[in-house]
């Protein structure tokens, strides 16, 4: 019989919310998100502001799992 993963009880305390969470740790990393991540349209709007700079070009050099664009903004001459 495999061994029990150990169990871990983290405590957050934010500014407007406290949670637990109580973990059963399966592999040697975990990671958590301060904020959740950006929107799409968000993320739209920051490239569309960078790439409209001087010396700025964007390329798509592949497709997310979700079949987004890959986003690379290459900046300088």
């Amino acid at each position: 019989m495999p061994a029990t993963p150990p169990s871990t009880s983290i405590a957050c305390l934010g500014l407007c919310c406290a949670a637990e969470l109580n973990l059963c740790i399966v592999q040697d990393a975990i990671y958590f998100a301060y904020f959740p991540p950006y929107s799409y349209v968000r993320h739209q709007e920051l490239i569309a502001r960078i790439h409209a700079k001087k010396n700025v070009r964007l390329e798509v050099i592949g497709e997310t799992l979700d079949g987004y664009d890959l986003d690379v903004l290459r900046i300088g001459e």
